[in-house]
């Protein structure tokens, strides 16, 4: 519906403009090959004497008779392609220009062929799910940092509960989980079932239930349901949103971990020029622009959503805290993170909340004050609540 037609909308403006870029790039490249020696290096008056001259016509060439030569000289016309009329006295300045182009040219065609060659449908093929789950194998980095955070996210769930988690991976959040839940896993990418199904049968003392759809679960049956950056890959958040909220039985939490859009501020105005951060502001563009590309080559990653916003239109109850990676574990080198360095993590609760206790302990961990003497100190120094 409307979130569809959104992005869309957004694909077209960000097309169109990449599209312009190339165009742009491709023409000046060009008249980089063209310049004015190419424009005759005599006058009219002079080519027609030239030929007049050559027909054996009489008093062509006279002084003050028939077409005059013009005073006006310009450089002798050759074949060679030349940038001004300063010929190659100055051939650095075509390189230098060219050297500026060229890669303008080159990303504006890979942000347009990149995403027309790995389209939903390529990306449903077997071949990629296959890659793209091997490339899963390279987080450790992102899950050894995030740990403690998942830690204070995950101690919520209680012994002997029914888990539902979406987009299960290759199961990085079993360890966290107490051995004794019921949980069931949604996974559609049939090359990651093995390594999940290990790491269950590892992990926890029930057996697992694997389905490929959300929609294949019964309605209120589940007490939890855990997604850990999967809301930016879903077709569509609200629906997937809307059947997370048809699983879970009343009183029963959501609990996220997402990587997000940067927090918009606004324009920079003489009023908040002070305040205003242009490192997020540019931080947020990047990840605006470089989405199409971000969708292609990680499944349908979306770096440009606001998972918050959307939840916060489903459930009536969210608790959350934002925070920033690799800064959440002291890590300085956030390129290597670029686009999905802004993230949360939280709990939304599908009311009527029938325990106060889990209700207290929420409000506990997301929202008391933080300081030093938290017990996760990493968590406490690096997040806040919103």
């Amino acid at each position: 519906g409307g979130w569809s037609r959104g992005r869309e909308g957004a694909m077209k403006g960000r097309t169109g403009l990449a599209l312009s870029l190339q165009l742009i790039a491709l023409i000046a490249l060009s008249s980089l090959r063209r310049s004015s020696a190419f424009l005759p290096t005599k006058t009219l008056s002079q080519l027609r004497g030239a030929w007049l001259r050559g027909q054996g016509c009489p008093g062509v060439g006279l002084s003050g008779r028939g077409w005059q030569t013009a005073e006006t000289r310009r450089e002798p016309f050759t074949s060679t392609l030349r940038l001004s009329r300063d010929g190659d006295q100055k051939p650095g300045r075509r390189e230098l220009i060219a050297s500026v182009l060229s890669p303008v040219a080159a990303v504006s065609t890979a942000y347009l062929l990149v995403p027309a060659v790995l389209s939903r449908s390529t990306r449903s093929s077997g071949w990629y799910k296959k890659m793209f789950a091997q490339n899963m194998e390279s987080m450790d980095d992102y899950e050894e940092g995030v740990s403690g955070m998942k830690r204070t996210l995950f101690g919520l769930i209680q012994d002997n509960q029914e888990v539902l988690e979406i987009g299960a991976g290759l199961g990085p959040n079993l360890p966290y989980f107490p051995s004794s839940v019921r949980y069931t896993a949604v996974e559609p990418n049939e090359f990651m079932h093995d390594k999940l199904r290990r790491n269950s049968e590892r992990f926890l003392k029930n057996s697992m239930n694997l389905v490929d759809d959300i929609r294949m679960v019964p309605s209120a049956s589940v007490d939890v349901v855990v997604s850990t950056l999967v809301l930016c890959s879903v077709q569509d958040q609200g629906e997937m949103l809307d059947e997370i909220l048809r699983v879970l039985r009343p009183g029963g939490i959501f609990l996220f971990l997402e990587h997000v859009i940067e927090r918009s501020q606004g324009y920079p105005t003489p009023y908040n020029q002070k305040s205003f951060n242009w490192s997020r502001a540019w931080y947020r563009w990047f990840q605006r622009a470089i989405t199409p590309l971000q969708v292609a080559l990680a499944d349908g990653c979306h770096a440009d959503r606001d998972t918050l916003a959307a939840m916060q239109t489903k459930f009536s109850d969210v608790y959350c805290k934002h925070f920033y990676i690799p800064e959440l574990w002291g890590g300085s080198d956030w390129w290597s993170f670029f686009p999905i360095g802004p993230q949360i993590a939280g709990v939304a609760i599908k009311r009527p909340l029938k325990d106060s206790g889990i209700l207290a302990k929420i409000q506990f961990q997301f929202c008391a004050a933080q300081d030093e003497s938290t017990s996760d100190d990493a968590v406490s120094r690096k997040v806040r609540c919103d």
